[in-house]
């Protein structure tokens, strides 16, 4: 575990280098300048995000069972601590969806093996619909001439992602956690850890009833795509405050090709440095100077701070807040016992 931290501490200073870098090849003191065009617009851009998490939240919440689904206000705010750490946290990607589940579990009391099968069904919707956002990215670079190496680029990766995708479903219904789960006893080969394999059971019996429920299944995949395309107003108000506007369909192209760059490159926490590189290419695209796109990636940058920041105070809150309520209950729970023992 100390390994695996000191890699993601690595693959995090790594990024910095890197963003630190952008910077100085583009000019810190330029690429500043570009920023204060934007003026009130550096505080209205990072509103624009709401909505994508809003979207999100919706497609989560057809994803847990009719009698099983706690209001849209605790789904957003669970959502907004997950997304919170994966920007944040020098920790892969994927470390705020397992806080999803385990935040699920304790603020909603939904069981564990339902809290991660709605986690990991809406993990697998975003990877699907974001295959089809990138698609349109791709459709739409169709149209501007002398991108044909993007293009292929682009292309592949989203077959990438496709079959990623693919291969993930595939090895749910094949019993992902099951097999997981006795792999792990295997290599321990302690007594202790049997019960792990009923967990993996429960989990993979949770998934497949999941499944079953296509007309949620295909609603939570239209409300995971309409966030990705509510994602396109950060870029196109972005891009408008910072002195270059473009058109929503171009703003659109670069939003889904960046998200896919991030996607690609999730081990490094908040992509750091890799969002800055891919902006200045797909910037150049839609005629923006490399200046104006390292500000919009600062922007974005801006965004996630100040989503990300509060997240995580809210985060620590709520925790300490459970802790105090848990121990006021169990205090009271003892003086009303020992009353009946009176």
């Amino acid at each position: 575990m100390n390994r695996l931290k000191v890699a993601g501490y690595l693959v995090w200073i790594a990024g910095v280098v890197l963003f630190l870098c952008l910077l100085v090849s583009q000019g810190f003191r330029t690429v500043l300048n570009a920023v204060v065009v934007a003026g009130w617009g550096i505080c209205i851009v990072p509103l624009a995000q709401a909505l994508p998490m809003l979207s999100d939240a919706l497609a989560w919440r057809r994803l847990l069972g009719p009698g099983q689904r706690p209001s849209l206000g605790v789904l957003f705010r669970i959502r907004w601590i997950g997304e919170s750490v994966n920007n944040l946290l020098p920790v892969a990607a994927v470390a705020g969806e397992f806080l999803r589940a385990w935040l699920l579990r304790g603020l909603a009391r939904i069981p564990g093996a339902n809290a991660g099968a709605s986690v990991i069904g809406d993990m697998t919707a975003g990877i699907a619909s974001q295959c089809v956002f990138t698609a349109v990215g791709i459709a739409l670079l169709l149209g501007v001439e002398g991108q044909g190496e993007l293009i292929s680029a682009a292309a592949l990766g989203c077959g990438l992602l496709g079959l990623m995708v693919v291969g993930f479903y595939t090895a749910q219904r094949a019993g992902l956690f099951t097999f997981s789960s006795q792999l792990v006893v295997r290599v321990m080969r302690k007594e202790s850890w049997l019960s792990l394999v009923g967990t993996g059971n429960t989990l993979d019996a949770q998934i497949m009833a999941l499944y079953a429920r296509r007309s949620d299944v295909l609603m939570s995949l239209v409300w995971r795509f309409t966030g990705w395309c509510a994602g396109t107003i950060e870029v196109w108000l972005g891009f408008y405050f910072l002195g270059h506007p473009v058109g929503f369909t171009q703003a659109l192209m670069v939003e889904s090709l960046l998200r896919a760059v991030r996607s690609a490159a999730f081990v490094i926490p908040g992509a750091l440095g890799i969002q800055e590189g891919a902006l200045i290419v797909l910037g150049g695209v839609v005629g923006a100077a490399p200046e104006v796109a390292l500000a919009l990636a600062l922007l974005k940058r801006v965004r996630e701070l100040g989503w990300g920041i509060p997240g995580l105070l809210y985060w620590q809150f709520s925790h300490l807040h459970k802790i105090w309520v848990d121990r006021a209950r169990g205090v009271e729970d003892r003086v009303a016992l020992q009353g009946h023992q009176e």
